[in-house]
């Protein structure tokens, strides 16, 4: 009788065991799948972040073009206003060359 009792003790702990690795089977089968959304959530907010990003570096590279060819125009306008300011010196020079010419010939 005591045997019959011990193997009916020992089958029912081998019941709970074999429902608590079942458990365990699905906590780990659900921890997987939670991972696998994880997973996918990260993804996605890095494919958000890359794009977030390359948006940001178009952005820049705009302004940095942008800028780039303001001082290219501010060059160029510098430039003009000192061919002018050239032009403008030599055109008083034959004025005054002129003015000394004129006022040699009356004497």
């Amino acid at each position: 009788f005591k045997l019959e009792r011990e193997k009916e003790v020992n089958e029912k702990k081998i019941f709970n065991l074999i429902i608590e690795k079942m458990v365990n089977e699905k906590t780990i089968l659900e921890l997987k799948i939670e991972k696998e959304r994880m997973m996918e959530d990260i993804q996605s907010m890095l494919l958000t972040i890359d794009s977030k990003l390359t948006q940001a570096l178009d952005v820049e590279n705009t302004r940095k073009a942008e800028k780039e060819e303001q001082e290219r125009r501010e060059r160029e306008v510098e430039r003009a206003r000192m061919e002018i300011n050239e032009e403008l010196i030599m055109c008083l020079k034959r004025e005054e060359d002129s003015k000394h010419l004129s006022s040699l010939i009356e004497v």
